[in-house]
């Protein structure tokens, strides 16, 4: 028995067992994740505002202004990075210094330490960088920033010391006896070395022993998630709620028949021409071309950030803050123009959610599959569309003007949607994409229903390549061996991404039934578009479940829509 239970370990569960730890109870925190400050809580920073925007005499301005002055008291016992950098708020505009003066009465009222009206001339010599419209500021001097994830780690592992029990994966372990959870975590976090050191190394044979206890235990775990369902659609269910394999059969199916002889038609075409795209492109000039690509897809810098990462990817926070991050190639300007594109779908998928879903367990994507909707949408249906290059066109040669000035906007367009079968699902073009993932689901299917052997996969990897692209795998490395979501344990996730797509090509056939998307795109104005997805998809967060968000959207969903999308742009660009 318990006297008191604490549910997630984000900051407040961490604070509130760090502060429980000094009485005689018996605490236990639940936490859904595999470690603490996962969710929320996980920004690289955070700030610990001063006190001056909460209506004087309420609880949180009393409590903001005391919290700010405890908080560096428990970073300091606690030896957490705490920075009082102090804070700004601007003035852009004449009109809005009273703004200025009614925030520093609050904060006065507040009892906000050290507070200042800085004039023009005050505020950049503080902080030069700022913008050239500056009027004046309001100077909070005892704002600091805090390492949250540190901060709550920190606070947890006192609480811990102190005899709070800390109950992690809490979703997993409900459903998983906890000493077999023990031993798979054990194992994935052994598989990912193995699995890295044989791609290096282009030996399968050293991965395959642990490839075949995965796929033992996600088919011992499915029994748990569901014993009703076959093994593998358990699985599914985990990534995308309501798919089973045979929906997923009919789906593939559908695309199978119709992409694999299209694709052997377009290789027998004279190929397009992009060599342009591979010279030498600055990083510099890429990075501004980044942030111009935001500015299209209407993402406010002031709530969605920009990084460079290795493998990019979107991290949310909350529908007032994400990150999204991209990788600058040097000799391919195609790779960060996307991938911008790409987790900017994700980052507005996040930005438009409703603010009453905030903080709760309905924030966030709902699903893989609808979430790589918003991204595919972005990335390939509006940025791959000859309506959209030409709106952009004339600002891409500004920013590359040796490398494009001679480079037409139809051959751009052409370029960046060369088709080319190939065996690294990453670097895949948009044609052959699905066909990538399906050789995926075909094996992982056949590997949890117990009908094929990790021995066996290679040689099936090499057989569907042949089948479905058209080409021959070399080796392992470049084969069954390139994607790491196996060592991990994600049985049923490849077929999300698949999904994604199709069901972004429907909702553009539904958006396409009440307004000329491209027409708007064409003048670079993606509003309408953004519009009508926030209406029908964004908003919802996890309110509905995905079937109904993909409902909503898309109405009765069928691949057709998407398979048809397809041959009519590839048909034209190759003249078939």
């Amino acid at each position: 028995m318990y006297d008191i239970a604490i549910i997630g370990c984000g900051v407040i569960g961490a604070a509130a067992a760090y502060a429980l730890s000094r009485y005689d109870n018996r605490v236990v925190i639940l936490e859904a994740e595999n470690d603490v400050a996962d969710c929320t809580t996980k920004a690289n920073s955070a700030i610990l505002h001063a006190g001056y925007d909460p209506a004087p005499g309420t609880r949180m301005a009393r409590l903001n202004v005391r919290g700010v002055a405890l908080a560096k008291e428990i970073c300091a016992k606690l030896d957490v990075s705490y920075k009082q950098c102090g804070s700004l708020v601007l003035a852009l505009d004449e009109k809005e210094l009273p703004h200025l003066q009614h925030l520093f009465e609050n904060g006065t009222a507040n009892g906000v330490p050290g507070m200042k009206i800085l004039s023009r001339e005050e505020a950049l010599a503080v902080e030069p960088s700022l913008s050239e419209k500056v009027c004046g500021a309001l100077w909070a001097p005892s704002a600091a920033i805090v390492n949250p994830w540190e901060y709550a780690l920190a606070m947890t592992e006192v609480a811990v010391r102190n005899g709070v029990e800390l109950r992690r994966s809490c979703r997993q372990l409900t459903r998983i006896p906890a000493e077999e959870y023990m031993a798979y975590s054990e194992l994935t976090n052994r598989a990912s070395d193995v699995w890295h050191k044989a791609k290096e190394e282009n030996d399968f044979a050293s991965f395959c022993p642990i490839l075949q206890e995965l796929v033992e235990y996600n088919r011992k775990f499915a029994s748990y998630y569901d014993a009703e369902k076959a093994p593998y659609d358990a699985l599914l269910n985990e990534y995308e709620r309501g798919v089973d394999t045979q929906q997923l059969d009919v789906f593939f199916d559908t695309l199978r028949k119709g992409l694999v002889p299209f694709i052997r038609a377009i290789g027998e075409k004279p190929q397009i021409d992009d060599s342009f795209l591979h010279l030498e492109y600055p990083v510099e000039q890429q990075k501004a071309f980044a942030d111009y690509l935001m500015e299209v897809m209407g993402l406010d810098r002031g709530h969605c950030g920009l990084g460079e990462t290795e493998h990019p990817f979107t991290l949310e926070f909350n529908n007032k803050d994400v990150r999204i991050t991209t990788n600058y190639d040097l000799h391919n300007v195609a790779s960060s123009m996307y991938s911008v594109l790409h987790e900017g779908g994700h980052a507005l998928y996040e930005l438009g959610i409703r603010d009453d879903l905030q903080y709760t367990c309905l924030t966030g994507g709902v699903s893989m599959g609808v979430h790589e909707s918003q991204s595919r949408f972005y990335e390939n249906l509006i940025g791959r569309s000859r309506a959209f290059i030409g709106a952009i066109y004339p600002k891409v040669q500004e920013f590359f003007p040796t490398q494009l000035g001679n480079v037409t906007a139809e051959q751009f367009y052409r370029a960046v949607n060369k088709v080319e079968p190939s065996l690294i699902r990453t670097e895949s073009d948009e044609l052959t994409y699905c066909l990538h993932v399906m050789v995926r689901y075909e094996i992982e299917k056949q590997l949890i229903a117990g009908t094929l052997t990790a021995k066996e996969v290679p040689a099936a990897w090499a057989e569907l390549y042949k089948e479905y692209l058209g080409v021959e795998v070399p080796n392992d490395r470049e084969g069954c061996l390139q994607d790491s979501h196996w060592s991990g344990g994600s049985f049923g996730y490849f077929p999300s991404y698949a999904l994604g797509n199709a069901y972004g090509a429907q909702m553009l056939h539904n958006m396409e039934q009440e307004f000329d998307v491209y027409g708007g795109v064409a003048h670079g104005d993606l509003s309408a578009v953004t519009g009508w997805l926030r209406e029908k998809v964004h908003q919802y967060g996890h309110l509905l479940e995905p079937a109904e968000v993909v409902r909503n959207a898309c109405g009765t969903f069928d691949a057709h829509y998407y398979l048809d999308y397809l041959t009519e742009k590839y048909t034209e660009l190759y003249n078939l």
